[in-house]
């Protein structure tokens, strides 16, 4: 089993390495929309660090609340796993 203060830790380094990487792409997506036609690589970057932002800050919370998480995937493949035999018990 693993710690939960181990995934509590990663959270907010994270979340802040998310929080830095989207504003760089945003500011970096407004230049090359300043520059115009020449600035396309600003605004094909920025694009790709706001999503990779996007993902770390995903992927922190993630960390944070792993336990709820696989609890309620647990969950969920219970109740998958009982609708399928009872399906295939009906067509018997």
């Amino acid at each position: 089993m693993v710690d939960r203060k181990s995934f509590h830790v990663l959270f907010l380094p994270l979340l802040a390495s998310g929080i830095v990487i989207s504003i760089v792409g945003t500011i970096l997506k407004f230049l090359g929309e300043m520059v115009g036609s020449d600035g396309e690589g600003f605004s094909i970057i920025g694009v790709r660090l706001i999503i990779g932002g996007a993902c770390t800050i995903i992927i922190s919370f993630y960390a944070q609340y792993y336990h709820e998480i696989s609890k309620s995937l647990l969950i969920l493949k219970f109740l998958f796993m009982n609708f399928i035999k009872r399906h295939e018990l009906s067509r018997r």
